[in-house]
């Protein structure tokens, strides 16, 4: 039997999957579907995302800090990477980081609205 190489559709699949298990709280099952998904799109912007509110929602804020220590990987999608910093800055407040957060609100608030 002939294996079919991994298809661009089968990331769509996956996505959907993922989006899908998120929002019946299955973040476990979400998580899982997110790490298959960075084995063919290290940094993919919207699989990135998906994880940090995954481990929001789990209550893993000191995984968020860290998926979002560097968000260059948002640098094509200014809306993933704002959204992703608030999240960031929550985190930051909920692990005890006050200073930290506010700086970083402080810091998005004096920027211009991207769109």
């Amino acid at each position: 039997m002939k294996s079919e190489a991994f298809d661009p559709g089968d990331l769509e699949t996956l996505k959907t999957l993922a989006n899908l298990y998120f929002k019946v709280g299955l973040y476990d099952s979400s998580v899982r579907t997110l790490r298959l998904m960075q084995v063919f799109c290290p940094r993919d912007p919207w699989t990135m995302g998906m994880l940090a509110r995954c481990f929001d929602r789990q209550g893993r804020y000191d995984r968020v800090v860290e998926l979002t220590d560097d968000l260059s990987f948002c640098e094509q999608v200014p809306s993933i990477g704002r959204a992703l910093a608030f999240l960031r800055a929550r985190c930051l407040l909920k692990i005890g980081r006050e200073e930290e957060s506010r700086s970083l609100i402080r810091e998005l608030l004096s920027l211009k609205d991207p769109s």
